[in-house]
């Protein structure tokens, strides 16, 4: 009788455990918020096109849906990637906390090295204490290098041990010709990358909701409860532009962009042409932040090109 009595509370015991695991399992894939897994690698499209008549030395255009291949121009050469290091930033943070309400500090040194790096930020001061949402959309919406590197030390402790996480990040995605040496995209040989690898990135985020909420959004308000700042707007960079240069709004949805002097203007974006979704890379377009935009230029002309494709 005592042997089946315990039989019965060893069977329960077992199967308490096994709900908990699932429970748990089904926790943390929650965390993940919709992140695909795994990509499948890009292949040719039986009518793969050259791009030649744009000023952006680098270039690709990846059809959303089936992975291939549209368009391209030195699509497997290195760039700098600049600020599309961002991307990798972004969705390594939402991968690996579980709580994007959780407030972090942001302190003297990392304001201090933006400043003497020339790195663009998103407003936070030394003092503040944002919460880890707020530092996504200060990275993805104004390219926050202070957000990048505050981010990459709450998930990590360090940025290169957080730039670790970023390597092993594009190791499974296939991203065979990229190496991350910092979270910001600051110029240094060891951080490079190519336009094919960078589409591969965008379209695995994209598959994220957290993230997709967060590029896709117009602006975002940043409430604080210490610190200097007490509530302020932040805005999507890419937006403005898109504005200023009265490009369609209807073709570009969203994306990242990216300047230094070694990369010049770059762009990653996600937009739709007639009811298809594209990713479109444009790098390396020999111009500056005060000239024309040829990174937007660039894209708005290839997603006119894929219009008349169809």
């Amino acid at each position: 009788m005592k042997k089946k009595r315990y039989l019965k509370k060893l069977v329960i015991g077992i199967l308490i455990i096994m709900v908990l695991f699932k429970l748990i399992t089904f926790l943390d894939l929650s965390n993940i918020l919709g992140s695909e897994t795994k990509t499948d690698p890009l292949v040719l499209n039986n009518e793969y096109m050259d791009i030649e008549d744009i000023v952006s030395k680098n270039a690709i255009v990846i059809d959303k849906t089936t992975g291939q291949i549209i368009m391209g121009k030195n699509y497997n050469k290195k760039i700098h990637p600049a600020s599309m290091t961002k991307v990798m930033t972004a969705i390594v943070g939402i991968e690996n906390v579980s709580n994007l309400n959780k407030r972090t500090k942001m302190t003297q040194d990392i304001i201090d090295y933006c400043i003497t790096n020339g790195l663009s930020v998103s407003g936070f001061k030394p003092g503040d204490n944002p919460k880890i949402i707020d530092l996504l959309y200060g990275i993805l919406l104004e390219s926050g290098g202070e957000a990048s590197i505050t981010l990459a030390r709450y998930v990590s402790g360090t940025e290169q041990e957080f730039v670790n996480l970023m390597n092993q990040k594009a190791r499974e995605l296939g991203m065979k010709n990229t190496h991350f040496s910092n979270s910001t995209g600051i110029t240094d040989i060891e951080n490079y990358s190519t336009v094919e690898d960078i589409g591969i990135l965008f379209k695995y985020a994209l598959g994220n909701r957290q993230f997709k909420k967060v590029v896709e959004s117009k602006e975002y308000e940043v409430r604080g409860i210490n610190g200097l700042f007490t509530r302020r707007t932040i805005n999507n960079n890419l937006f403005l532009k898109r504005s200023m240069l009265n490009i369609d709004k209807d073709h570009i949805k969203c994306g990242k962009t990216g300047y230094t002097k070694a990369t010049g203007l770059c762009l990653v974006s996600s937009g739709e042409v007639n009811n298809r979704a594209y990713i479109v890379v444009a790098a390396h377009a020999d111009r500056n932040i005060e000239t024309e935009q040829y990174n937007l230029i660039d894209t708005e002309k290839i997603y006119s090109k894929l219009k008349k494709l169809d």
